[in-house]
C-alpha cells in the first residue's frame, strides 16, 4: 500500500522562495512551510520504528523526517523558519571561503565544488549532506520550514568525500533519487506531523522549483523470461 496521499499538498501562494541556479546539480527543490509546531519527544510507536532500523530518535520533527527517508527513500530536512535571513532559499555552489558549522558542531570550509542551501547571509546546509546549526530545530521552534530536494548523485558523493562526511541523507542521494519523490516525501511528512505535533497548521501553498521531470522508461519484461520464472516451461 502506498502510504503517500498527494491531497495533503496544499494549494496557493507559497511564503517561501526558491531559486536553483543549476539544474543539473539540482534538478527540484520542494518546500513546505508550517506555523504553530511544538517540539519534544516523539511518541513511542515512532522512537520504536526508528531504533529497530539503527536510527537515533532526536525530537519529533527530526524524526518524521528520518522516518519519511526510510519509508520513501526520499531524504529531508527542517529549518527553523524564524532562523532563516530573507524570504528565498537559495541552491548554489559554495563561495571560495564560506564555512558553515553542522549540525554535528563541526566546521566545515567550503569551495565552489561544494553545493550549499543558502539564505540571505549565507549558507545554511550541505547540501544533500548534513544541515547547519545556526537554523536547526529546537525546543524553541514554533514555524519550520520542511525542505524535499533531489541532487546530482555525483555532486553529493565528492562533497560528502571531500569533507570526509558520510550521513543518512548522503548515503542516499550517492545512489540517485527520483525526483518525484520530493512532493511525495513533503505529503507523507505533512500527516505525520500532525500525528506527532498536535496543533501543527500548514502555512501558504508548495514551493516547488526544477526542470521538467523525466519521462518514465519502459520496463521490458521478455516472455520467454516470465514463463520460466513461472515455471510454466
Amino acid at each position: 500500500r502506498d502510504p503517500v496521499s498527494l491531497d495533503l499538498i496544499p494549494d496557493g501562494a507559497p511564503l517561501i522562495g526558491v531559486s536553483i541556479d543549476d539544474l543539473a546539480l539540482c534538478p527540484r527543490y520542494s518546500a513546505l512551510t508550517f506555523e504553530n509546531v511544538t517540539v519534544g519527544p516523539s511518541p513511542l510507536w515512532l522512537q520504536y520504528r526508528l531504533e529497530a532500523i539503527g536510527l537515533n530518535s532526536i525530537n519529533n520533527i527530526v524524526d518524521v523526517t528520518n522516518y519519511v527517508m526510510a519509508e520513501i527513500a526520499q531524504p529531508m530536512h527542517a529549518f527553523d523558519w524564524d532562523l532563516l535571513q530573507g524570504p528565498t532559499i537559495f541552491v548554489r555552489r559554495a563561495r571560495s571561503g564560506e564555512r558553515v558549522v553542522a549540525l554535528n558542531e563541526l566546521e566545515y570550509h567550503l569551495d565552489p565544488g561544494n553545493l550549499v542551501i543558502a539564505d540571505g547571509r549565507g549558507p545554511i546546509a550541505l547540501a544533500g549532506v548534513i544541515g547547519g546549526l545556526d537554523s536547526a530545530i529546537s525546543g524553541r521552534t514554533r514555524r519550520l520550514v520542511l525542505e524535499s530536494a533531489n541532487f546530482q548523485a555525483s555532486s553529493i558523493r565528492k562533497t560528502s568525500s571531500r569533507q570526509k562526511l558520510r550521513t543518512d541523507a548522503s548515503m542516499r542521494f550517492e545512489k540517485a533519487q527520483d525526483p518525484v519523490n520530493t512532493v511525495r516525501g513533503l505529503a507523507r511528512a505533512a500527516e505525520l506531523l500532525r500525528m506527532v505535533s498536535p496543533g501543527i497548521r500548514l502555512c501558504g501553498g508548495l514551493a516547488d522549483q526544477g526542470g521538467p521531470l523525466p519521462p518514465l522508461p519502459p520496463i521490458t519484461v521478455p516472455m520467454d523470461w516470465l514463463i520460466r520464472k513461472l515455471g510454466r516451461a
